[in-house]
């Protein structure tokens, strides 16, 4: 009877013993998990102080160089970042908006002011880009300021078909199949002659706005482009596929193309010089 009653107490406390082992084991790897967490967080703060450090360094570097209204912009981002990401930094910040334009006092917040009522413009967007090398940070604008975007600059882009088929299967368009992993262009569209055309000031092209009314093979497409009299322009050509990608957009519209709206919705496909 004391035997038995041993042995019933021993697996109580062996119940007990493996009950009390998971429960720490449940701590620890929760204690874990949570520092592990507070290290990435950490982590991250530091990388978004190091990018508000860099946009004043920047600053500074404009201002010396005697573009004051670039160094003036930059720390203007720099100060909304700074709160953002608790940088601490506010003091030389202030102390480079104080020097660039030209005013030895006075709060943040109205320099910040001054910025706007001196600028003639915001930062485009590759400026911005060109600093913080990451999309997920928004600019700031000054509200009533357009960005001097890159109204003159165009894309250069293949015009002409690959030679043989060696260089066609080494091809490609940089593609996953859960998202698309290239640079998108900033098109700059503008529909002409009544619709019939579309313009991209970002590349130079002129597009068809929509295509042939129905499907093509590829002889009678190169046929079909040869012979056509569109907006008063005769020298259409079939587009390689760096022209036809520059088209794709990164967000699919609402019958789920993915490319501007301001085409054709009902095709779904295209042939290209390069096949």
């Amino acid at each position: 009877m004391k035997h038995t009653f041993c042995k019933e107490q021993h697996a109580k406390w062996l119940k007990c013993g493996v009950i009390a082992a998971l429960l720490l084991f449940a701590v620890a790897a929760g204690v874990a998990a949570y520092l592990a967490m507070q290290s990435r967080n950490e982590a991250l703060r530091l990388y978004h102080v190091s990018i508000v450090q860099s946009l004043v360094t920047d600053a500074d570097q404009h201002f010396y160089k005697g573009e004051r209204e670039q160094a003036a912009l930059l720390a203007r981002q720099a100060y909304f970042l700074n709160d953002a990401y608790q940088a601490n930094i506010g003091d030389q910040i202030r102390d480079v908006l104080q020097r660039t334009l030209v005013i030895p006092e006075g709060e943040t917040e109205e320099l910040l002011d001054r910025v706007c009522q001196q600028a003639t413009r915001n930062l485009t967007r590759v400026e911005w880009q060109t600093v913080v090398q990451n999309e997920q940070i928004a600019y700031q604008p000054c509200l009533g300021l357009k960005a001097q975007d890159e109204a003159g600059f165009v894309y250069r882009l293949r015009n002409k078909p690959l030679p043989n088929e060696e260089e066609r299967q080494h091809l490609s368009l940089y593609v996953k199949a859960d998202n698309y992993v290239g640079t998108f262009i900033d098109n700059r569209f503008k529909p002409q002659q009544e619709g019939q055309v579309i313009f991209d000031h970002a590349t130079g092209l002129t597009w068809q706005q929509s295509g042939s009314p129905e499907p093509l093979t590829y002889d009678q497409a190169r046929e079909y482009v040869e012979g056509l009299n569109l907006a008063g322009y005769t020298d259409w050509r079939l587009p390689t596929v760096e022209e036809l990608c520059s088209l794709v957009k990164k967000e699919q519209n609402s019958n789920d193309l993915f490319i501007d709206r301001r085409f054709d919705q009902t095709q779904t496909w295209v042939w290209s010089a390069d096949i």
